[in-house]
């Protein structure tokens, strides 16, 4: 009896510590996301990867999913990449509406889709 209980306790001493290794690839996963990012001369491929990053932190931070979005947006605005420029406002639009901040998320969603409508 003993030695069941040693290893009933020693199976969920193991099954509780899977999740750490996985939590630890992720991190490994954003800080290669950021080194990337830093090493990158292309306009398009940041945004793609600032893109990324802002979904990386929308589920438990998502005000840093806002910052990394903006910087998206700054970069498309002044590139005047306008499907990329959509598509960091319907980020943004998601993040407000998952914070229940919804005149901001519609604000968002309609300048998504003025420039959705325009580029059809």
């Amino acid at each position: 009896m003993k030695k069941l209980l040693i290893n009933n306790f020693l199976v969920f001493a193991l099954l509780t510590t899977i999740p750490v290794p996985f939590s630890w690839c992720q991190n490994i996963m954003l800080d290669s996301l950021k080194t990337e990012l830093i090493q990158q001369k292309e306009d398009t491929t940041q945004c793609k990867i600032l893109l990324e990053i802002g979904d990386y932190f929308k589920g438990n931070n998502p005000d840093s999913s806002i910052v990394y979005y903006n910087e998206c947006l700054k970069i498309a605005i002044n590139k005047k990449f306008d499907s990329v420029k959509a598509k960091a406002l319907r980020s943004l639009g998601n993040i407000y509406s998952d914070m229940s901040n919804y005149n901001f998320a519609l604000d968002y969603y309609h300048q998504s889709l003025d420039i959705s409508k325009k580029l059809d």
